[in-house]
């Protein structure tokens, strides 16, 4: 397993973490900063997504 791919698999998770979080929490304020990270950690996974498929295809 590749460097990027454990980031990957490692922002999967937060993400997990903070969607399960997102679920309890019952603040709406903190379900508002819950969203907010969980964009930011979706920008980051879409990016470590394409940056892994553009090195696979690499030669």
């Amino acid at each position: 397993m590749t460097r990027t791919e454990k980031l990957i698999e490692s922002q999967q998770f937060a993400i997990k973490v903070l969607e399960e979080k997102a679920v309890k929490t019952k603040s709406r304020i903190g379900k508002v900063e819950i969203e907010s990270h969980l964009e930011q950690l979706r920008s980051t996974l879409v990016s470590l997504v394409n940056f892994n498929a553009n090195q696979e295809t690499k030669p």
